[in-house]
């Protein structure tokens, strides 16, 4: 190009170019920031990870603008979006960091209480694990000649809680001993760790499972048995399964690491990042420690990170009460994993101020003027107001309006008691509070209520005693030192509790106190019942069984408990003895007695004999004839008198029995 051999003209064309270039670059640069900065985020709750990894590439979110964390979940599918940082239909701008929650599973340090598995059943016991999502229980298998097969024997450990990922080992009856013999499958090849167990429960076979990591063999797929694939061995035999944990992956530092540095670290390592903010004195964004910081890892395991949020905001709590800032650095302290750990120093300082105003406030050690960034760890050192001590003096014996003159220029509060005082007059004082006090304190003092008298009416007669007792009662609970004591008396007009007479000694009060009107005991031994008891209409009458009588008729009143013309009080209880009257006549059949069927036996079979015979006939007596009672040495029935055969007599007639007899 010939026109490119001047000089000037070869400088405008290169200038132009380069402006050209430059001008291409802006507006591609432009272009790109522009759509970046024009996406509008979607609601990627319940979404899988896959998809939303899906979605921002497609819409060519950088991956400086988003990260994935994770956070333990009973409800929510593993690596399902709980929760985003930046809400749907929000333009996504360049400066925007999106943090999306994922589900990290269940938690595997929850807590349970197990349920008492006494008496049962495999399948009730699994079902118990899975519903509440347990990842290591293993069960064995142990003969027992008492307990049905499938039954819960054991549990170990032993604990009150366990976690849901502890290695729970539960031994179950197989029942009788048995020489059953089982062959082992090839668990290499397309078994499950559920296909495993089910297939050691149906066999009885003890089966437990370790874990190795493998970079060639899928997680969670067997590495290897313990006992070879065909091989026969008994009921209750054990095999030991070991299962892929899935690669190992070695674990690199983070500290000192962006969070994007660490999504994609986390993201190429088949890892799961939990984010927890902590304060620090690092650049915001930064992790400052992790857990753990190095070892080996299976695939899938979470790593936390702890990022850094910048130091701690201080607010100046002067001229507040100290109680606000306690309350306010608490509230700090509790937040982003208790990271602050803000302390707190308080000085007592003597002032004018009210008590608990703080008056100055330093932070680790120098003055405080206004908000502040601190370190975690720093301390707040506060001046407190307290108030000035006051001593104050004993005012006994000087009246209620001088002392509470003298409380009120001290800036102290009064507060009133009142007793009975036998030589302090009336609205004087008999004690107050005294010593070091604080502006500002309350001050007890008793206020003389002078000594106590009685007035007449209370003790005049026909007043009630009780409502005397009260008076002195209350009285003395003032401190009066009164005493009362009551002698009971019958009276003639008087009802129960009234005074008929009171004397006083100094602070005794004696009183005779009626127990009721009186009235005379009627005399009502030889009337019937009803008539006694109409008689006795002001008394609490109650009758007993007097029993049988020849001589008092039925239902008569044989005697009573309170003799007749005694004085008592109304409705006293009196106890009337009544009569059954005569004993009616039993009458049985006097038995015929074949006296020949009695000869030679012994006395005492005589005596039996008769017994049974006149069964009916209490009143028996029996006399022994011996010696020259009996001259012919005989043994049988002398006499009966008297002897009625057949008659119908009285039972309670007496009989006499001799009987002859040898000794």
């Amino acid at each position: 190009m010939e026109f490119l051999k001047n000089t000037k003209t070869k400088a405008l064309f290169i200038a132009f170019i380069t402006l050209l270039v430059m001008t291409a670059s802006i507006t591609s640069y432009y272009f790109l920031v522009l759509k970046n900065s024009s996406v509008t985020l979607i609601d990627f709750t319940n979404m899988q990870k896959t998809d939303v990894q899906t979605w921002l590439l497609e819409n060519k979110v950088s991956e400086d603008n988003y990260t994935f964390s994770y956070e333990y979940s009973d409800n929510i599918p593993s690596d399902t979006v709980i929760s985003q940082s930046i809400p749907a239909d929000t333009k996504l701008k360049k400066s925007d960091m999106l943090e999306i929650v994922l589900s990290n599973g269940i938690d595997p340090d929850k807590t349970f209480t197990l349920p008492d598995f006494k008496s049962k059943k495999y399948e009730e016991i699994q079902k118990w694990f899975l519903d509440n999502q347990f990842t290591n229980v293993n069960y064995t298998f142990k003969t027992d000649e008492k307990v049905q097969k499938d039954v819960f024997l054991d549990i170990s450990p032993k604990q009150t809680e366990y976690k849901r990922s502890d290695k729970i080992t539960i031994t179950l009856s197989s029942g009788k001993e048995s020489d059953q013999e089982v062959t082992i499958p090839d668990f290499t090849t397309n078994y499950t760790k559920a296909n495993i167990q089910a297939w050691g429960t149906t066999n009885k076979v003890s089966i437990s499972f370790t874990y190795q990591t493998s970079d060639k063999i899928e997680k969670d797929k067997v590495i290897k048995q313990s006992i070879a694939a065909g091989t026969k061995v008994k009921v209750n035999s054990k095999l030991v399964i070991t299962l892929s944990s899935g690669k190992g992956i070695a674990v690199t530092s983070m500290i000192g690491k962006k969070k994007t540095e660490v999504t994609k670290w986390i993201t190429t390592n088949q890892l799961k990042a939990s984010f927890i903010d902590v304060y620090s004195d690092k650049e915001v964004g930064v992790v400052v420690n992790q857990e753990p910081q190095n070892g080996t890892l299976n695939q899938g395991t979470t790593i936390k990170f702890y990022v850094s949020i910048g130091q701690v905001s201080i607010d100046n709590y002067t001229g507040n009460q100290i109680d606000a800032l306690k309350g306010y650095i608490n509230g700090i302290n509790s937040k982003y994993n208790n990271s602050a750990n803000i302390k707190l120093s308080i000085t007592e300082e003597e002032s004018t101020e009210n008590a608990g105003k703080i008056l100055s406030s330093k932070i680790n050690g120098k003055a405080q003027t206004g908000t502040q960034l601190v370190n975690p760890g720093s301390t707040v050192e506060v001046v407190v107001a307290k108030a000035k001590s006051i001593q104050v003096v004993s005012y006994s014996g000087k009246t209620v309006s001088e002392l509470i003159s003298y409380l009120n220029s001290l800036g102290l509060r009064p507060s009133e008691s009142t007793r009975y005082h036998d030589s302090i007059a009336k609205d004087h004082i008999i004690s107050n509070d005294t010593g070091n006090k604080i502006q500002g304190q309350t001050i007890n003092y008793v206020k003389s209520l002078g000594a106590f008298t009685l007035d007449s009416n209370a003790y005049a007669q026909g007043a009630s005693y009780q409502s005397l007792v009260n008076t002195i009662s209350n009285a003395n609970s003032l401190g009066a030192g009164w005493s009362i004591q009551k002698t009971d008396q019958l009276h003639n007009s008087l009802e129960a509790g009234k005074i008929i007479s009171c004397t006083i000694g100094g602070k005794n009060v004696s009183c005779q106190v009626s127990s009721g009107v009186a009235i005379t005991v009627p005399n009502v031994v030889g009337k019937d019942i009803n008539t006694a008891k109409s008689n006795l209409s002001n008394f609490r009458v109650v009758t007993i069984d007097g029993g049988y009588s020849d001589t008092v008729a039925a239902n008569v009143v044989m005697s009573q408990s309170i003799t007749a013309g005694t004085k008592v009080q109304a409705n006293s209880e009196i106890t009337l003895t009544v009569s059954k009257g005569p004993q009616p006549v039993q009458r049985a059949t006097f038995p015929t007695v074949n006296s020949s069927l009695y000869d030679n036996m012994n006395y005492d079979d005589i005596v039996s004999g008769m017994r049974e015979l006149f069964r009916d006939f209490p009143n028996l007596t029996f006399i022994k004839l011996t010696g020259e009672q009996n001259p012919n040495a005989s043994k049988s029935i002398s006499s009966i008198e008297p002897n009625l055969p057949g008659q119908s007599i009285d039972v309670n007639t007496p009989i006499t029995i001799k009987i002859f007899t040898v000794e």
